[in-house]
């Protein structure tokens, strides 16, 4: 159950995470 609740919580989390990393290079782009 816990691996259940923990599944789409991890799925969140990365997209969040590759969300920040389009972020930052975009930015990184932005300042060049």
């Amino acid at each position: 159950m816990s691996l259940n609740l923990r599944h789409p919580y991890t799925k969140v989390r990365i997209q969040k995470a590759s969300e920040t990393i389009q972020i930052a290079r975009k930015e990184k782009l932005d300042s060049l």
